[in-house]
C-alpha cells in the first residue's frame, strides 16, 4: 500500500483511549490541529505515536512509541493527520494530532513497555457493562493511563485483556507483575462463596461485616496484614451489604455457615449485662449496660457464651449466657454491703417487737418486760437510723459525683 491506497487501508483514529482506540488525551494544551491553512505538522516529518496500542479493522496496528512519517491531512477528516508506519507494510492511518509527538514518548510507569505481557494481581474488578478483570489474568500493556496530569496516572498504565472486547483498562502498577501470582490463600478459589465466622463490625468507610454473612472471593487481601498475621493470610471478599470488597482473615472464613448461637440469640440482638458489676471499666461492661451480639465465643465457651459489643467498652467481650438478658435487669444488692445489713437487722427487730407486743400481759414477767423495753428502744433507734440510709438511686449519684 502507499499514500494513495484504498479507504480500507486507511483507518480514522480519533476516539478516546479507554474505548481501545488510538487517541490519547495528555491533559495538556492541545497543539494546533492540522488544517490545509495552518498545518500542525509538516508533511514528511517523523512523528511518534503516543496513544495506546490498538489493532485496527484493516489489520493495521498502532503501538505506543512507534515512529512514523506524516503524509498530510487525513483523507476523511482534515483535522487529522495521515501517517505511515513501517510496521504496517506501507498502510496509512489517520491520527489525531494529540496522539502524535515530535519527541519520543516517556517511559511508562513501573518500567513496563508497550506490548509487554503482565499478570493482574489485584482483586476482581467489575467494569461498566458487566465486564470484569479477574485476579491472575494476563494482559498486554497498551500504553499510558488516560488521566495524564493526575497523580494516579503516574502509577498506572492502560492494559488490554482478552474477553473485554478491545476495551483498555487502567490498572495501577502495584497490581501488575511479570510473574504469575501465588495461589489464593486457604485453598479457596476465585469466585467461591464463603461464610464469615468472625465478629460483626463496622468500618469507617461504611462497610460492614456481619457474623454469618455470605460473600464472594475476589482475590487475596489488598491490605497489609495486621495483628502479626503473616503475609497471604487474608482474602478480599465482596458481601451483598457492601459496595466494595472487604479484607478478611482466612481463619474467619469457611465454606460452611457458622453454628447456631446458644440461648436462641442471633447476631445483631440487643442484650443487657447482668453480671452484678457496678465498677466501670474500659475492658468490662457494667451491670445493666446494653450491648449487641456480634459473634460466637471461642474455644470451649462456644456453647455457653457469646461475643458482645458494649458502647464504651474496648472490643467485643465474651459473656456467658447467665450474664445476658433481653430486658434491663434490676439493680443488684450486694449481701455484704452496709445498706443490706442495716435493712436485714431492722426487719429482724421489727419481727421480734411484733412477737413481744402480741403476748398476753399476764404472761409477761419482769424480765420479759425489761427485754421488751430494750427491744422497743432499739426499734426506735433503728427507725431513726433508717432515715439517714441513702436509697440505691442516691448511692449511684454519689458514686458518679466522686468519679
Amino acid at each position: 500500500h502507499g499514500p494513495n491506497s484504498s479507504h480500507n487501508a486507511r483507518t480514522h483514529i480519533h476516539t478516546h483511549m479507554r474505548s481501545g482506540k488510538a487517541s490519547h488525551d495528555r491533559g495538556t494544551r492541545r497543539p494546533p490541529l492540522l488544517t490545509p491553512r495552518e498545518p500542525a505538522f509538516a508533511p514528511g516529518e517523523e512523528l511518534y505515536y503516543i496513544g495506546c496500542t490498538v489493532t485496527l479493522p484493516s489489520g493495521n496496528r498502532l503501538a505506543y512509541g512507534w515512529r512514523g512519517e506524516a503524509l498530510g491531512p487525513g483523507q476523511d477528516d482534515d483535522t487529522t493527520i495521515e501517517m505511515r508506519f513501517r510496521e504496517n507494510d506501507g498502510g496509512t492511518v489517520d491520527c489525531r494530532p494529540e496522539s502524535l509527538s515530535r519527541s519520543p514518548p516517556a517511559l511508562l510507569p513501573g518500567g513496563f513497555e508497550a506490548g509487554e505481557r503482565l499478570f493482574y494481581t489485584g482483586s476482581t474488578l467489575t467494569l461498566p457493562q458487566g465486564r470484569k478483570v479477574l485476579h491472575g489474568w494476563q494482559g498486554e500493556v497498551a500504553g499510558p493511563a488516560s488521566r495524564a496530569g493526575e497523580k494516579s496516572a503516574e502509577r498506572a498504565v492502560a492494559m488490554a485483556f482478552l474477553g473485554n472486547f478491545g476495551q483498555n483498562v487502567i490498572i495501577t502498577i502495584d497490581h501488575l507483575s511479570r510473574t504469575a501470582p501465588l495461589p489464593i490463600p486457604g485453598g479457596f478459589i476465585l469466585g467461591e462463596s464463603l461464610y464469615y465466622h468472625g465478629c460483626s463490625q463496622t468500618f469507617p468507610s461504611g462497610s460492614v461485616l456481619v457474623h454469618g454473612a455470605r460473600g464472594e472471593v475476589l482475590g487475596p487481601s489488598s491490605a497489609t496484614p495486621a495483628s502479626g498475621k503473616p503475609a497471604g493470610s487474608g482474602l478480599h471478599v465482596l458481601f451483598p451489604t457492601n459496595k466494595n470488597g472487604t479484607n478478611c482473615f482466612v481463619t474467619s472464613l469457611s465454606r460452611l455457615p457458622p453454628p447456631a448461637m446458644p440461648g436462641g440469640f442471633a447476631a445483631g440482638d440487643q442484650v443487657y449485662c447482668c453480671n452484678g458489676c457496678l465498677q466501670t471499666s474500659e475492658n468490662r461492661p457494667v451491670h445493666g449496660m446494653q450491648g449487641e451480639v456480634v459473634g460466637l465465643a471461642a474455644g470451649e465457651d462456644v456453647d455457653k457464651a457469646l461475643k458482645v459489643k458494649f458502647t464504651g467498652v474496648r472490643g467485643a467481650v465474651t459473656c456467658t449466657l447467665a450474664e445476658l438478658v433481653r430486658k434491663p435487669p434490676p439493680l443488684p444488692e450486694k449481701m455484704g454491703s452496709p445498706l443490706s445489713r442495716a435493712r436485714r437487722v431492722l426487719a429482724a427487730r421489727r419481727e421480734e417487737a411484733r412477737k413481744v407486743v402480741v403476748q398476753p400481759a399476764e404472761q409477761v414477767d419482769a424480765a420479759e418486760e425489761a427485754r421488751r423495753r430494750a427491744l422497743a428502744a432499739e426499734l426506735i433507734e433503728a427507725e431513726e437510723a433508717e432515715k439517714f440510709i441513702p436509697s440505691s438511686g442516691e448511692t449511684k449519684k454519689k458514686k458518679k459525683k466522686k468519679k
